[in-house]
């Protein structure tokens, strides 16, 4: 009995082993893989580029903010300083036809 079940299990493997050479990749396969792979790390440079400069200018982006928000708190308190608040007089003149 056990001699039955290890010849099937041997034949088992053999018609495995057959099959997982047959279906191996051949050089053209491998040659396109290669390619594609050369072409997906060129790609992936470049997109990691364009993501340094794009954090490059979101930094700048938010540091220019950074610094108008500052000048806009500045004046608001100069602005809320002033003894006599915002005073003055306005004339309309209307010329008649």
């Amino acid at each position: 009995m056990k001699s039955k079940i290890l010849a099937v299990l041997l034949l088992l493997s053999i018609l495995t082993n057959i099959y997982l050479i047959q279906v191996q990749p051949s050089s053209k396969d491998l040659l396109k893989m290669k390619d594609k792979i050369n072409q997906l790390e060129i790609t992936n440079s470049q997109m990691s580029k364009q993501i340094y400069r794009d954090n490059l200018s979101i930094k700048n982006y938010a540091s220019q903010l950074d610094l108008y928000r500052e000048k806009i708190s500045y004046l608001e308190i100069k602005l809320n300083n002033t003894p006599t608040g915002l005073s003055g007089t306005a004339k309309l003149e209307a010329l008649l036809l």
